[in-house]
């Protein structure tokens, strides 16, 4: 994953999580950003993986 792709990761991660945690915010669209950012929590993870197997080889 290039460091454009993880930066993409992390902002999109960012948004979802606020969208997610505020109170005012319909229900279905929590939900919905919940899963937004899960599924950019998991590119990240996956990403820092791949770096740290690289980093170590």
């Amino acid at each position: 994953m290039t460091a454009r792709n993880l930066r993409s990761a992390f902002a999109s991660y960012r948004a979802n999580i606020e969208i997610a945690r505020d109170p005012d915010e319909r229900p279905m669209v929590r939900d919905a950003a919940w899963s937004r950012a899960a599924k950019a929590r998991t590119r990240l993870e996956r990403a820092f993986t791949a770096l740290e197997a690289g980093a170590a080889s």
